[in-house]
């Protein structure tokens, strides 16, 4: 339960910010974070109409506000 706490934490604090990463089919893509799902404890990113999973998340940003 701990590591799923952690996951949570991760996610939601990544909400907003600009993100790249791999959606499940392999498609390379960035963007902002828009709204953060959980699937049997995976939490997935939506940025756009793109889903991408946590664990394929390869960089994050603080999007420039302004």
């Amino acid at each position: 339960a701990l590591g799923m706490t952690q996951n949570v934490a991760s996610a939601m604090s990544l909400l907003g910010k600009t993100v790249q990463g791999m959606t499940e089919d392999g498609q390379s893509v960035s963007g902002q974070v828009e709204r953060v799902t959980f699937e049997d404890g995976a939490a997935k990113l939506h940025i756009g109409s793109d889903i991408v999973p946590l664990e394929n998340v390869t960089e994050v940003a603080v999007s420039a506000e302004g």
